[in-house]
C-alpha cells in the first residue's frame, strides 16, 4: 500500500493557533478491495476512487489521529478499537472518546494504518 500525507498544512483561511484542527490530506493507494470493505467505507463516508491503473485511492481529511506502520500483513479494512485507539484517548487530554468515535484499520499489502475519526464529522 502506498501512503501519502501532508500534516498541518497552512491554509490562508485557517487560524495558525488552532491545534485541534484535523490532520489533512491522507491518501492510501492499494490494489484490491472487497464488497464488505466497500460497505464499511461507504457507511462512514470515506471517499475512494479508482485510479487509471485500476487501483483504489482512499482519501481522508477528517482524521482525529492516525498511525502508519509496516505489519507485513493483509488483513483488510475493518473497524476495531485497538491498543493504539485506547492509548490515544488515555494520553491525549484534549480529545475525549465518545459513542461517535471509531477506529478504522486498513491492513493492505504489508502496511497497517489506523484512523481514529468521529462519525458525526463525516
Amino acid at each position: 500500500m502506498e501512503v501519502r500525507y501532508d500534516v498541518y498544512l497552512e491554509d490562508e483561511n485557517e487560524n495558525e493557533d488552532d491545534f485541534d484542527a484535523p490532520m489533512k490530506r491522507l491518501e492510501f493507494i492499494f490494489s484490491h478491495i472487497t464488497e464488505e470493505e466497500k460497505e464499511i467505507l461507504e457507511k462512514y463516508n470515506f471517499k475512494y476512487e479508482y485510479t487509471e491503473d485500476n487501483k483504489i485511492k482512499l482519501k481522508e481529511e477528517n482524521a482525529i489521529y492516525y498511525t502508519v506502520e509496516i505489519d507485513e500483513e493483509d488483513k483488510g479494512i475493518y473497524l476495531k478499537k485497538t491498543k493504539i485507539y485506547y492509548n490515544y484517548f488515555k494520553y491525549d487530554f484534549c480529545s475525549k472518546e465518545s459513542e461517535d468515535t471509531r477506529n478504522l484499520v486498513i491492513s493492505k499489502e504489508g502496511v497497517r494504518v489506523e484512523i481514529i475519526f468521529d462519525k458525526k464529522w463525516r
